[in-house]
């Protein structure tokens, strides 16, 4: 009521002004008389301009003129938005202080003036206020009067404008409640507040309202005096616990840790009374044996309340723990801040409460689940060290939240789990690792393939809960790190493995060295449209947004491509590609071994959107996204980066490498016969193809020319021939792939060409490298030339001279020989 009273009463005082200026512009009519100068006005200076003809003259007493004060400047407005009425704001005062400007802002938010508002909260910020001010303005205001900023529509028609005014409004939030929770935190004014508790009746309950101000922080102080003050004094402190916020109840359940019993008994009742039910995890420790009697039965009592339950049909205190670590590993515990979690724990050392550790007042989601769900576990496993479910859980929990500490490629342990994994019994890990199959988890079964791999214990290979054998299942998981793991695991272990598993082994290997990068590599996505027009502008797109597009035209090309190589990390296909059409196509995918959990993103026109949505709802890891939306590189980077996200890490190029460089190590070792009876010639296409790029390191490229030369054929030689003719290869490569093809050739017969061995001559002829050479030279007798042949290599062999005397005449060479056939004549 007053506002608008003040408001009326200003704009009266506007028009009266406006009235009176107006008056004072109007010039007077013509047949009005001039009024006589005043008998003792004073002459004119003689300089003086000469009066107006119609101007009146000053009256005989009229004081002197005082000069109008200059109006006060207001923030720019631009002239095409101006509004009736601004022309007042020239008479506003202009702001000083801090609230001042406070006020000035909030009544042009009242007018919806939101572009004045914003120029007025920049200039505020650049004053800047101090904490006293903020301080000031938030006891009068509240805080929501800030957090009402975050609300405004719109600051400014001007992009710029409206990016500093959401700028200059979050800055302002921040530095609010900085400057509050500064105040509410401070150890002396908590200290002063607890000890005036104590005090007379008017301190101790401005204290308590003051104490319930700061919330969760005021208990360490809470506890320490109750640790200290004489038993008349504690309890003014135990009511105080009592009404205070609900934000103070997670520090009252740690200190029920601190295993001192008259703390426990004070903290129990608190509990009780204030029927604080989210205690009941603390509360199942407190029930067991080997508790002191009275905290035994008061926990044992407050817990069947709370659950409504006799005592005597409680659950057994290590299942119910059990449970409640569950509830962390499966992330069913939510937190009001992700980000920012305050853990609080008893500390046994010092025998205090704190609020997180040195140096990590809050801790990440992770560590938060980590540490609660590792609390609980280990809680329960105290109570009976061979409870399973106890360690199952508490292991999973070790794996995952282990992988997310190491950092780098997924899979990665931080030491004290590789050594925690080196001691516990493998029957564990792989329990673990079948749960984790089950639950489709794979930051928790890639380590466990691992450690299985590690361990080289003949029992990670028996039949487990689902008739085979956990790191069988994990070879056919669909996920090329748990894949190419779950290989080197199972070639590990002692044994043989089943024909099956041996040629799914090879082909996971097979894989991963077709994807072998040859240089820089992007995530590659598959891109599959029928109309080439909109598949080239889709793969635009994709090319600009930072990734490498595989153009397909078919769904059966979509299957093709995928069965290549381990190398495609997402697939955007249009929701009329043909052949074998969406639905099927969809089944497919997701039913692979190898890409079932690739990333899947299906483009439909927008009056599709909805029908398609519905469609592939249950299909996991599927999603739809508008056709305008995948040309559009702004909107379609982020989408793509998300996706990915959301499936897990793409293989980074070092990844990729490494795969590439082990697959093709150990398929060499099977080429061998090591073991024996594993077939590699499924691999041949790949191994060559591996073998002409650049993809591999000199020792991989050793590897790949040792399983050429295991196999049969004429392409086997001519393949070890390019190498061995290619000037741009390290010696020893070229040395290595010319030992194979001796062997290859005196295995199965030459099956070089004519031009081929002539260039292998011509090589031998021209020397170089003395290893290369010696290996040349075996070459050239291995390829079992006929008597003429011989007789002319004979003819054209000097001796190196004694003494460096000149070496005998060479023999007049005979006619060139013709090209040998492909396989020369025996000889008789």
């Amino acid at each position: 009521m007053v506002r608008h009273v003040l408001r009326f009463g200003v704009g009266v005082c506007l028009l009266v002004l406006l009235t009176a200026r107006v008056q004072a512009d109007d010039p007077p009519k013509k047949d009005a008389p001039a009024p006589a100068p005043a008998k003792d006005a004073p002459a004119p200076a003689k300089d003086a301009p000469a009066p107006a003809k119609d101007a009146p003259a000053p009256a005989k007493d009229a004081p002197a003129p005082v000069p109008a004060p200059a109006p006060a400047p207001v923030p720019a407005t631009d002239a095409n938005n101006s509004r009736p009425g601004d022309e007042y704001r020239q008479f506003f005062k202009k702001p000083e202080s801090t609230e001042d400007y406070w006020r000035a802002l909030r009544y042009e938010i009242e007018v919806g003036r939101f572009d004045l508002a914003s120029g007025l909260l920049h200039a505020m910020l650049a004053k800047p206020p101090t904490e006293d001010e903020l301080l000031q303005l938030q006891e009068k205001y509240g805080i929501s009067a800030f957090l009402a900023l975050r609300q405004v529509p719109k600051w400014s028609d001007d992009p710029a404008a409206e990016k500093q005014g959401r700028a200059d409004a979050g800055q302002l939030i921040d530095l609010v409640r900085e400057a509050v929770k500064k105040k509410l935190n401070d150890p002396k004014r908590i200290q002063l507040y607890v000890a005036n508790l104590n005090g007379d009746r008017e301190e101790h309950d401005f204290a308590l309202k003051e104490l319930y101000r700061s919330g969760g922080q005021v208990v360490p102080y809470f506890i320490d005096e109750l640790q200290t003050v004489p038993p008349e004094q504690r309890l003014p402190l135990l009511d105080a616990l009592r009404r205070l916020g609900p934000d103070t109840l997670p520090p009252l359940y740690a200190v029920l840790d601190s295993n001192i019993p008259s703390l426990q008994l004070d903290i129990l009742e608190i509990v009780r009374k204030r029927a604080a039910v989210d205690a009941v995890p603390y509360l199942w420790r407190l029930t067991a044996e080997g508790q002191p009697e009275a905290v035994r039965q008061k926990a044992t009592q407050i817990l069947a309340d709370f659950l409504d339950v006799p005592s005597s049909k409680l659950l057994p205190a290590k299942i119910a723990l059990t449970r409640q670590a569950e509830r962390y590993y499966q992330h069913k515990v939510l937190f009001a801040d992700p980000k920012a979690v305050v853990v609080w724990r008893w500390d046994g050392a010092t025998k205090k409460l704190m609020a997180g550790w040195s140096g990590a007042a809050v801790v990440s989601k992770d560590k938060a689940e980590e540490y609660y769900g590792t609390r609980f576990a280990k809680e329960a496993l105290a109570l009976d060290p061979s409870y399973a479910p106890a360690q199952i859980v508490l292991l999973s929990l070790a794996l995952e939240k282990g992988a997310a500490l190491a950092g780098g490629p997924p899979g990665k342990e931080t030491p004290a789990v590789k050594d925690l994994l080196s001691t516990v019994n493998p029957d564990l890990i792989t329990a673990v690792l079948e749960r984790a199959l089950d639950d489709r988890r794979p930051e928790v079964i890639l380590p466990a393939v691992k450690a299985l791999g590690d361990v080289d214990d003949v029992r990670a290979g028996r039949p487990g809960n689902h008739g085979e054998p956990a790191l069988v299942r994990a070879l056919n998981y669909p996920d090329r790190r748990v894949q190419m793991a779950a290989a080197d695991a199972l070639m590990r272990i002692p044994g043989e493995p089943g024909s099956v598993t041996a040629g799914r082994i090879v082909e996971v290997w097979r894989r991963a060295l077709a994807a072998a990068p040859a240089g820089h590599v992007a995530p590659k996505v598959i891109v599959g449209y029928y109309s080439e027009e909109v598949g080239n502008r889709v793969a635009d797109a994709v090319k600009k947004s930072g990734y490498e597009p595989i153009s397909v035209r078919m769904g059966r090309d979509v299957l093709k491509r995928l069965n290549e190589a381990a190398d495609v990390d997402l697939v955007l296909i249009d929701e009329a590609l043909p052949d074998p059409g969406l639905p099927s196509l969809l089944a497919q995918l997701r039913a692979d071994v190898n890409y079932g959990r690739v990333p899947v993103v299906v483009t439909v026109a927008k009056e599709r959107e909805d029908a398609v949505r519905r469609f592939v709802e249950r299909s996991p890891n599927v999603s739809v996204l508008p056709l305008a939306v995948a040309e559009s590189v702004p909107d379609l980077k982020p989408f793509l980066q998300s996706r990915l996200d959301d499936a897990g890490p793409p293989l980074s190029e070092a990844e990729l490498k490494e795969y590439a460089e082990k697959a093709v190590h150990r398929l060499a070792e099977l080429a061998k016969g090591q073991p024996a009876g594993i077939d590699v010639r499924p691999t041949a296409e790949t191994v060559y193809t591996a073998l002409r790029s650049a993809g591999l390191s000199p020792e991989g490229q050793i590897d790949a020319i040792h399983i050429v030369g295991r196999l049969a054929g004429p392409k086997p030689q001519m393949e070890l021939a390019d190498v061995v003719l290619d000037e741009k290869r390290m010696p020893k490569v070229r040395a290595a792939a010319t030992a194979e093809l001796i062997r290859n050739v005196q295995e199965h017969g030459l099956n070089l060409s004519g031009i081929q061995i002539q260039s292998l001559a011509a090589l031998y002829a021209k020397g170089g490298d003395a290893d290369l050479k010696a290996e040349l030279a075996l070459l050239m007798g291995g390829m079992r030339p006929d008597a003429r042949l011989t007789g002319q290599r004979l003819l054209n062999y000097q001796p190196p001279a004694p003494g460096g005397a000149p070496a005998p005449p060479a023999p007049v060479a005979p006619p060139k020989e013709p090209p040998p056939a492909t396989e020369p004549p025996k000889e008789k």
